[in-house]
């Protein structure tokens, strides 16, 4: 059984290596030739990674605010 997990992990990991691959020397060529989808992608991309950073930010503010909440009404 161990054998055969490591056989799909490694086959996985091979096909996902080969796609990603692909998949960036796609892009690389096709946003070299369109400067303006650079842009726009770069844009949107900063923009969803600072909405997903505001959310995991929250999601930790949340339980520490309950929390710190808890503890000065002990006191």
């Amino acid at each position: 059984m161990p054998a055969q997990s490591l056989v799909l992990g490694l086959t996985f990991v091979a096909s996902t290596a080969v796609i990603y691959t692909l998949v960036a020397a796609g892009s690389r060529r096709l946003l070299r030739s369109r400067p303006g989808a650079a842009r726009g992608i770069t844009l949107c991309s900063g923009i969803i990674m600072l909405g997903l950073g505001v959310l995991l930010l929250a999601e930790q503010a949340v339980p520490v605010a309950h929390a710190a909440g808890a503890l000065f009404a002990l006191a």
